[in-house]
């Protein structure tokens, strides 16, 4: 095989997204999740460690190797930022607020549509534990002024909701260019 031709300096998609995620008890599925948001232009995935989250510990190398597999699957030029594990608390101090949203299924709380968010050039998103965030949590990220989504009618494991999430943001970039 001949190199036909060098590029540098690729742009990575925008709007760039940041899913913070509650690893499941069943390690396959973080795994799936991480695999198909990874080839739909994810740029960087935490591991968030909240009241009901089942699993503490993670290989957070094999699924950094596993994110540079889906990378060069999918011809990204540009591979994903893994985090380690962190807690919900700490996480909380490190983002940016204005441009964050959290997915829950407490339907007593005010959530917006998925579709009235505007496409900011960064966005980050957590998604929940099995059983979801606890009321307390969701509660202390609307004090930190954390904006509240519903991802549709029907309640989603945790990792479908990550990959819901991953296909709206390339659903974005798809648009942005093939407007």
């Amino acid at each position: 095989m001949n190199v036909e031709e060098i590029k540098s300096n690729l742009p990575d998609f925008s709007p760039k997204l940041h899913i913070a995620i509650a690893p499941t008890k069943n390690i396959d599925r973080i795994e799936f999740f991480i695999e198909k948001a990874v080839e739909m232009g994810i740029s960087e995935i935490t591991l968030l460690q909240t009241e009901k989250t089942e699993r503490k510990n993670v290989n957070i190398d094999k699924l950094r190797k596993q994110a540079i597999s889906a990378s060069k699957q999918s011809l990204r030029f540009h591979f994903p930022i893994i985090n380690d594990n962190i807690k919900l608390t700490d996480f909380l101090k490190n983002i940016d607020s204005s441009h964050a949203f959290v997915a829950h299924c407490h339907e007593n709380l005010e959530r917006m549509n998925l579709n009235h968010i505007s496409s900011p050039e960064h966005v980050t998103f957590l998604i929940g534990p099995e059983g979801d965030f606890s009321e307390k949590e969701i509660l202390h990220l609307a004090q930190n002024n954390i904006k509240a989504v519903s991802l549709g009618s029907q309640r989603l494991r945790t990792e479908t909701a990550g990959i819901f999430v991953a296909a709206w943001n390339y659903v974005k970039i798809s648009e942005t260019l093939n407007p």
